[in-house]
């Protein structure tokens, strides 16, 4: 559960949708991820990357998406304004 809410994080920067992404950065991903031990396969076409994006596509469906980002953003610079009033005291 704790990898789907991570992968939220990566959803909400998805232009497309996590097939998509992965495709684009599953290298990547993976490279990093075997730093850690054995990673699942991010490429696109796997059964793991299949599985992850019908998990995501249940909690946040892509009609959300835009509003989540929205949120995400928000959230963001809220944190930001908060730092630059402690780095200013």
């Amino acid at each position: 559960m704790l990898y789907i809410m991570l992968l939220c994080g990566v959803l909400y920067g998805a232009s497309v949708g996590i097939v998509d992404y992965c495709s684009r950065y599953g290298e990547t991903m993976n490279r990093v991820m075997s730093s850690m031990g054995p990673p699942p396969s991010m490429a696109s076409n796997t059964e793991t990357v299949r599985r992850i994006s019908a998990a995501l596509d249940e909690r946040i469906p892509a009609e959300h998406l835009s509003n989540r980002r929205q949120w995400r953003n928000n959230r963001l610079i809220a944190l930001a304004t908060i730092k630059k009033q402690m780095d200013g005291k």
